[in-house]
């Protein structure tokens, strides 16, 4: 297996670094207010990045941001991943239908989707209301990243938009539509034969690999799974090599052209 190089570079430097980066998301989250689990989260990644097997990692990567103005960090992707999972937590308490299995999942979009389009119609033929949809900023971008279905936003628009009533169903409709589409067609969502906690912890162990090898073949130009498994091991707990890391991003590849 085809390991990323590794020159004499020091693995304190890309710890210095990701801790700025943190110490400055960390800031940043306090001037908006409190946010459930950040500090949690933050825990977790620094206790990642402390691990004495993600040391060859780190000095690949300090060798990689070398002169770079725009260094290569893993804290960004560890947060996105735990928001993540933290975010499908509270999405599955507020919305128990995404805990079925994944043919009643899509068949509850489509027939939601349906409802949607059959109400515009309707509410087409005589007045409706005019609905702002607010502007559109980092915010709302970033939590579009967790929620189950695509955000409803007509424009980039840095101003309140109003939209029409029946338009706004029908985009409804397209983004239950969507959501419907990527799930797929086999399986289900939770597997019974393991509790809540182990399907968390399935959950990031796939997401994890999938987001971080896309990361590291898109900056390194190669997906370094042996750095991976390093890193989703020691976030995770499962012990993971290079072999099923890289089936899980193929998995992944392949949902995505569906």
């Amino acid at each position: 297996m085809r390991r990323c190089s590794i020159r004499d570079c020091d693995a304190p430097d890309q710890i210095a670094a990701e801790k700025r980066w943190l110490s400055a998301r960390v800031a940043l989250q306090g001037n908006r207010g409190p946010l459930p689990q950040w500090a949690n989260i933050v825990e977790r990644i620094e206790k990642v990045l402390a691990s004495p097997r993600l040391v060859d990692t780190l000095r690949a990567l300090a060798e990689h941001n070398r002169n770079r103005a725009r260094p290569f960090l893993l804290a960004p992707y560890l947060r996105n991943i735990l928001n993540s999972i933290e975010g499908r937590k509270t999405a599955s308490r507020s919305m128990p239908v995404l805990t079925y299995p994944r043919a009643e999942v899509r068949k509850h979009f489509q027939e939601a989707s349906a409802k949607a389009r059959a109400l515009s119609r309707l509410v087409r033929r005589g007045p409706q209301p005019l609905i702002a949809l607010a502007a559109c900023d980092e915010m709302r971008k970033a939590i579009a990243v967790i929620e189950p279905c695509p955000l409803i936003q007509s424009s980039s628009s840095k101003s309140v938009e109003l939209v029409r009533f029946d338009s706004l169903l029908r985009e409804a409709a397209a983004a239950l539509d969507d959501a419907a589409r990527k799930i797929p067609r086999t399986g289900q969502n939770r597997k019974l034969m393991h509790g809540p906690k182990e399907v968390e912890r399935l959950e990031l162990v796939r997401l994890a690999a999938e987001r971080l090898a896309t990361a590291f073949r898109t900056e390194l130009k190669r997906p370094c799974y042996s750095h991976v498994a390093n890193i989703v091991s020691e976030l995770t707990g499962f012990a993971l090599d290079d072999d099923y890391v890289k089936k899980i991003e193929k998995r992944g590849l392949a949902r995505g052209r569906e």
